[in-house]
C-alpha cells in the first residue's frame, strides 16, 4: 500500500480542492441552468464540498488500509463496499449538520439524495483507479522479482564461470607431466611454467569482470602450448584487423579452446588450427574444421552454454556458437573499452 498514489503527499493535498470544486460545480449544473450558475455561486458552499471531499478521501484511503489488513489483499469486493458504505455515511453527516448548525434548516431528501448519488459515483470511480493501480503494481512487482531471481541466476552462472578451476585441464596436464619427467626431464619444468601461466592469470583475473583481448590471447598461447604435443600439433593464427583492445569474458577465449582441443581429432600431420578474426565491428571469431572424436566431451561442451549467459550481461549480441558443415564457428560479442560498466566484482 505505500506504493499506492492515495498515499501521495500532493495527491492528499491537490485531489481535495479538484474533487470539491468539480463536485459543487456538477450540482449546480444538475439544479440549476447554466445561465443561473453565477447566480447560484456560493463561496461557502464550495469550502463545504472541499471539506467534504477531504474527509471522504481521507475515509477511503483508511478504508483501504483498514481493509487490506484485516481482510487480506484479494478482497476486492469488500473493500468497495465498506468505502462506499463509509462515504455515504460521511456525507450524510456532513451534510445534515450543515444545513442544521449553519444554515438553520433540515436538508430535503432530494438534496442528500443528489450528493449522496455525486459522491457514491466518484467513490466507485476512486477505487476503479485505487485497484487498477494496485494491480499494477503487484505485476510490475513480480516482473521485478522474476527479473531480479534471473539476475541473481546469471550473475551466480558468471561467477561460477570465472571461479571454475578446469580440473580436465589439471589432470591432464599433471598426466603430460609424468610422462615427461620420465622421457624428457628437460621440458618438464617448461610444462610447469605454462601450467602455472595459465593458473596465475585466471587467479589474476577472478574478480574482473572483463579483461583485454589482447591479455586474453597470451594467456591463450600459454594453453596452446600446453596441449600441444609433437604429435598432435595446435596452431594459433590472429588476423591484423582483431581488435585487441576490446573486452572479454575472463577464461572465455581459454574455455572455447579447450573444448575444441577435446572434441576434435588432430596429429602433427593433420594439426588442429584455430583462426582468430574480426567479423565487422560486432563479432571476433574462433574457426577451426570440424573433426570430431569419436567420444564428444560432454562437460566441456557446457562451457558454451554459461558463455552465452555471462555475455548476457555485457551486451545485446549474442555469444553464437555455429557449426557449418565442416567448419566450426565460436563467435564472441565485440566489447569496447567504452562499454565496460566495471573492472572488478566485490564478493
Amino acid at each position: 500500500m505505500k506504493r499506492a498514489f492515495i498515499h501521495n503527499p500532493y495527491f492528499r493535498i491537490i485531489s481535495p480542492l479538484v474533487h470539491g470544486v468539480l463536485v459543487y460545480f456538477l450540482i449546480l449544473l444538475v439544479n440549476n441552468r447554466i445561465q443561473e450558475i453565477a447566480e447560484s455561486f456560493s463561496n461557502q458552499e464550495v469550502y463545504v464540498c472541499i471539506a467534504l471531499s477531504t474527509l471522504c478521501l481521507e475515509t477511503m484511503r483508511m478504508g483501504a488500509i483498514g481493509t487490506r489488513k484485516w481482510m487480506g489483499r484479494t478482497v476486492v469486493i469488500a473493500q468497495v463496499l465498506i468505502s462506499l458504505l463509509l462515504v455515504l455515511t460521511v456525507v450524510y453527516a456532513g451534510i445534515a449538520g450543515y444545513y442544521r448548525w449553519v444554515e438553520h434548516f433540515s436538508v430535503t431528501w432530494s438534496e442528500l439524495q443528489m450528493f449522496m448519488l455525486v459522491y457514491g459515483f466518484t467513490t466507485l470511480l476512486y477505487q476503479v483507479l485505487l485497484i487498477s493501480n494496485e494491480l499494477l503494481i503487484r505485476e510490475n512487482t513480480r516482473q521485478l522479482q522474476t527479473e531480479e531471481r534471473l539476475r541473481e541466476k546469471v550473475e551466480a552462472d558468471f561467477i561460477g564461470f570465472r571461479h571454475d578451476i578446469n580440473p580436465g585441464l589439471l589432470y591432464g596436464s599433471l598426466e603430460k607431466l609424468l610422462l615427461l619427467l620420465h622421457r624428457h626431464p628437460d621440458r618438464a619444468e617448461e610444462q610447469v611454467d605454462l601450467l602455472a601461466g595459465i593458473y596465475r592469470y585466471q587467479l589474476m583475473n577472478r574478480n574482473r569482470e572483463l579483461v583485454t583481448l589482447e591479455e586474453e590471447l597470451a594467456a591463450a598461447e600459454l594453453l596452446r602450448q600446453l596441449l600441444g604435443t609433437d604429435t598432435a600439433r595446435i596452431e594459433l593464427a590472429c588476423s591484423n584487423d582483431l581488435n585487441r583492445k576490446s573486452y572479454v569474458v575472463p577464461g572465455a577465449v581459454l574455455a572455447a579452446m579447450d573444448a575444441m582441443v577435446r572434441n576434435t581429432l588432430f596429429t602433427a600431420d593433420a594439426p588442429l588450427s584455430i583462426d582468430l578474426y574480426q567479423e565487422d565491428d560486432e563479432y571476433f571469431v574462433m574457426h577451426h574444421r570440424i573433426n570430431d572424436r569419436l567420444v564428444i566431451h560432454e562437460e566441456s561442451l557446457k562451457t558454451f552454454g554459461r558463455l552465452q549467459r555471462a555475455y548476457s550481461f555485457f551486451s545485446d549480441q549474442p555469444f553464437v556458437q555455429v557449426r557449418a558443415g565442416v567448419d566450426n564457428f565460436v563467435k564472441f560479442p565485440v566489447i569496447e573499452p567504452a562499454d565496460e560498466p566495471h573492472t572488478t566484482i566485490h564478493e
